[in-house]
């Protein structure tokens, strides 16, 4: 995962999780975060575009681990994700 600007934003989980079973494996993805709160989402596939929220205005999370605030997400877990959910509908 690559990017060029640090940030927080907030989007819908259930549309981030119907765009990315959509997708193949295979897929490699860019995340532009637009003026006006939107959020582009660009693959091989398709393009998507949601609204987001800024992240300052959520609770931070309590700090029982020393990183606590972040969260890393690889692309290999993201796929892994997906399939269990479709196998689980």
């Amino acid at each position: 995962m690559e990017s060029d600007s640090v940030g927080s934003i907030a989007i819908s989980a259930k549309l981030l999780t119907d765009i990315l079973e959509k997708l193949s494996q295979n897929n490699r993805l860019l995340f532009s975060v637009k003026e006006n709160n939107i959020i582009e989402i660009s693959s091989t596939t398709g393009n998507y575009t949601l609204a987001y929220l800024d992240g300052a205005e959520f609770p931070q999370p309590v700090a029982f681990l020393p990183e606590a605030n972040k969260v890393t997400l690889l692309g290999d877990g993201v796929s892994n994700c997906c399939t269990k959910r479709r196998f689980l509908q």
